[in-house]
């Protein structure tokens, strides 16, 4: 009797062991396949990223055809907006390659001065009602004292300076710079796609790109290395309603230490098109084009 309850005993002990054992052979070849998918296109992941004032992100995943679409100006009709944790790239031998990390930029980039454009139109609304001495809610002027202090400035006149999007063929061209289109180790280790520096000169490490270019657009708002940068933005913008970045390169003569750093943003402007992204409005690229 004992021998027979010892053996029971065994072979329930043996079962648990070979099933902890499949179970954990199971998980391995789910991560190797898992491994290998990565590596054959890139993998992606519903993000949600929180924001004192760029509130909360959401981005679903977006087909393969729309990513690796080539950026050409019939494909810029409509740029998707999604955010990624890592650029997910393994190699950027092809154009594909190169013109995929183009439209993530786009895309992120493109959010980012979405949401700058309502904190534009609150400091407008905010600038209309002192005028005629009209009391704002309490939400209001919460809000309100959010984006003064984002922006660093309660000047009305310096807030509508520093307010407004930075254009996007700008972006695109010094992240490419920046980061040798996405192909830098140490930038995509860092999420540090836009080469943005600590006064130490070592670079900031950034949680996700999308925080990355939200330090990049407020770096150009707010930083006084840019100002003529804002001053003629504001011009252009009052003049056509977009600014050129074609024309706003050589205000960003301060961004890069390489004396040639203006005249390589500009070869990548022109080279790859990017001026038709400063047409782009919201979700829609101008009907113009």
């Amino acid at each position: 009797m004992i021998i027979r309850l010892l053996a029971v005993i065994f072979f329930c002990f043996l079962a648990v062991v070979l099933y902890n054992y499949d179970k954990a052979a199971r998980e391995v070849a789910v991560e190797k396949k898992t491994a290998v998918a990565s590596v054959v296109r890139p993998q992606y992941r519903r993000l949600l990223i929180r924001d004192e004032i760029f509130g909360r992100y959401s981005a679903d995943t977006p087909p393969d055809s729309v990513c690796y679409g080539i950026l050409r100006k019939s494909d810029l009709k409509k740029i998707p907006h999604f955010a990624l944790k890592k650029i997910p790239l393994t190699r950027l031998n092809s154009s594909k390659e190169k013109r995929f990390f183009m439209k993530v930029i786009a895309s992120v980039a493109g959010k980012v001065n979405d949401i700058v454009e309502e904190h534009r139109k609150i400091v407008l609304s905010v600038a209309k009602k002192r005028e005629k001495s009209i009391k704002l809610t309490r939400n209001e002027a919460e809000l309100f004292d959010k984006i003064c202090r984002f922006y660093q400035t309660k000047n009305i006149s310096k807030l509508l300076l520093r307010v407004a999007p930075v254009p996007l063929s700008l972006a695109v061209a010094q992240a490419v710079l920046e980061s040798r289109y996405g192909g830098d180790r140490t930038i995509r280790r860092l999420n540090a796609y836009f080469g943005l520096m600590k006064a130490s000169d070592y670079l900031i490490k950034f949680d996700n790109l999308f925080n990355a270019a939200i330090a990049y657009v407020k770096t150009l708002n707010v930083n006084e290395n840019y100002k003529e940068f804002r001053e003629q933005r504001a011009i252009m913008i009052a003049k056509t309603g977009t600014a050129d970045g074609l024309q706003l390169a050589p205000l960003l003569k301060n961004y890069g230490s390489d004396k040639k750093y203006v005249q390589l943003i500009s070869e990548l402007i022109r080279l790859y098109d990017l001026s038709v992204l400063d047409k782009r409005s919201g979700v829609d690229v101008s009907e113009k084009l």
